[in-house]
């Protein structure tokens, strides 16, 4: 299974691009997928960030499908 997965702000400057492909074996869940990116882009480890599935914010460990929208998303600031 193919994910693709935005990324946003310094998360798309450190990985040189605005969208990565993660291959799986099989259904994953969020936290699971998290771990194979941290491992794929261990810069990332240094930046908090939250992921959003189907443009939600989501702290539940649900499983994650090749149709969904995937979303890293670093911290954010305003005024």
């Amino acid at each position: 299974m193919k994910l693709k997965i935005k990324l946003f702000g310094i998360l798309a400057d450190k990985a040189g691009t605005s969208e990565i492909e993660i291959e799986t074996e099989s259904k994953i869940d969020k936290d699971s997928l998290l771990k194979i990116i941290d491992k794929k882009y261990p810069a990332f480890g240094k930046t908090n960030y939250v992921i959003a599935v189907n443009k939600k914010i989501t702290n539940e460990n649900n499983a994650v499908n090749v149709s969904d929208e995937i979303a890293i998303l670093p911290p954010f600031a305003g005024g």
